[in-house]
């Protein structure tokens, strides 16, 4: 075996503090981000580092300060664009305060999950975010409670002890279904990925509330709920486009679930405003580039993602945020607005409808 060289050998602790003309002790705390040091110091000490090819042992660190500076963020689907935005947003802020995020798709299995919360906590992470893919599961529920990292919950109903971020949904779909009440749609099917899971629940309740306060109780006679992809989702809509009084507006899902339903307008000559209504749910790439513009239910996904990581933080080190006390659980919830394009007309009395082209970007609310 080749006897390891000068060169070849990796650059020491001791190697940077010399090199940088400081004490072993200085250049420790540099390199971990401990109080001590100048700005101008630690500055000096990372360049130094970075220039002779310095890495910190991170293994050692985490040895001697029992944190590992990992953070475990577990998602249903990683092919989902919300969740890639979502998670995006939460690494930068968990970067900036020197985390490392690991991403776990969970395959929408309650098994899965539950396995993957006792390998992340035998991995010894410092902190999870979690969107489970039920919360009806009483193991899911026991195997949460069991976790002793801080834990922050994505837009679900389910460990309200646990700090989490939603998205007030109901009020987002009442805009919605009002708006399409408004314009004399009697006739609205709804697609959803799951009707077990806080963001359809929501949704339903809103379009219930709003048909049940005009008295238009037939209004979703053609829901269609747990549609789980766009060829289901096609199938489902050929379907009812087919009947003989057809749905006049679909609200549902902007990503796979949109696709299916527009490619079921397509293929039955169903123009958008003159024939059909749409409003999509998520301000998605499909919905603005499709021709017309779709009006959409949006929310800030960077705001969801960059919440969460800024609340875990809060979890993780609450010595941080200036008490040195434990942080309260913080519940956040984010609005959601209906953004007016042109993919939506009114019903005149001949039940055909007239294009709306309104200017306003936002509804009321």
């Amino acid at each position: 075996m080749k006897k390891t060289t000068e060169a070849q050998r990796k650059p020491t602790l001791k190697d940077l503090a010399e090199q940088a003309g400081v004490s072993v002790g200085t250049a420790s705390n540099a390199m971990a981000g401990r109080g001590g040091p100048s700005a101008e110091t630690v500055t000096h000490v990372v360049e130094v580092a970075r220039r002779i090819g310095y890495v910190t042992n991170a293994a050692a660190r985490s040895l001697r300060s029992r944190r590992s500076r990992l953070v475990a963020c577990l998602v249903p689907d990683i092919t989902n664009r919300f969740y890639g935005v979502i998670v995006r947003a939460a690494e930068h802020v968990l970067r900036e305060a020197g985390y490392t995020l690991l991403l776990v798709d969970t395959h929408n299995d309650t098994e899965r999950e539950c396995e993957l919360l006792l390998d992340v906590a035998r991995v010894g992470v410092d902190g999870v975010l979690f969107a489970p893919g039920s919360e009806s599961s009483a193991k899911l529920q026991q195997q949460i409670a069991q976790i002793d990292a801080p834990l922050v919950i994505l837009d679900r109903d389910i460990a309200p002890d646990r700090p989490s971020v939603k998205v007030d949904h109901f009020s987002g779909a009442l805009k919605a279904a009002n708006y399409l009440l408004d314009l004399g749609h009697r006739r609205i099917a709804l697609l959803f990925p799951s009707s077990h899971l806080r963001p359809a629940r929501e949704r339903w309740h809103a379009f219930e509330t709003a048909a049940a306060a005009r008295g238009a109780t037939g209004a979703l006679d053609l829901v269609r709920i747990d549609t789980s992809s766009m060829d289901v989702a096609f199938s489902q809509c050929l379907a009812l486009f087919q009947q003989a009084a057809p749905p006049t507006a679909i609200f549902g899902l902007g990503t796979t679930l949109l696709a299916g339903a527009l490619k079921a307008a397509r293929q039955c000559g169903k123009d958008i405003p003159g024939d059909l209504s749409v409003i999509c749910v998520g301000d998605t790439e499909l919905a603005q580039v499709h021709t017309p513009e779709l009006t959409t239910l949006s929310w800030s996904l960077q705001d969801m993602g960059r919440h969460a990581a800024q609340l875990l933080l809060a979890e993780m080190e609450p010595q941080a945020q200036g008490s040195g006390e434990s942080t309260p659980t913080g519940h956040l919830m984010l609005t959601c607005d209906l953004i007016l394009r042109e993919s939506c007309a009114a019903i005149d009395a001949r039940t055909r409808r007239k294009p709306l082209r309104p200017r306003a970007k936002s509804a009321a609310s």
